[in-house]
């Protein structure tokens, strides 16, 4: 079976950074089924990262759980890849 993945920008504000954010991140981004592709650093407290996954509403459930996770920090915003 073919699947067709779609690739999505993901940009987020780190709040607080800590050591061990990034695999927090990545483990909860493979419970979803969401693949990193790249990540890179915007500036010293956003990141960006390059993102593969099977259909849109598994990266609308990271962004819900993202937004509900933590109500002083800036949502997280993905955007699909052109």
């Amino acid at each position: 079976m073919d699947h067709k993945f779609e690739e999505w920008y993901l940009e987020y504000e780190l709040c607080q950074n800590r050591p061990g954010i990034l695999g927090d991140i990545a483990s909860l981004m493979g419970m979803l089924q969401i693949s990193i592709v790249t990540i890179n650093g915007v500036d010293l407290q956003r990141r960006g990262m390059l993102l593969k996954a099977p259909a849109a509403d598994h990266v609308h459930r990271l962004e819900h759980i993202c937004a509900n996770g933590s109500h002083r920090c800036h949502q997280a915003q993905a955007s699909e890849a052109s």
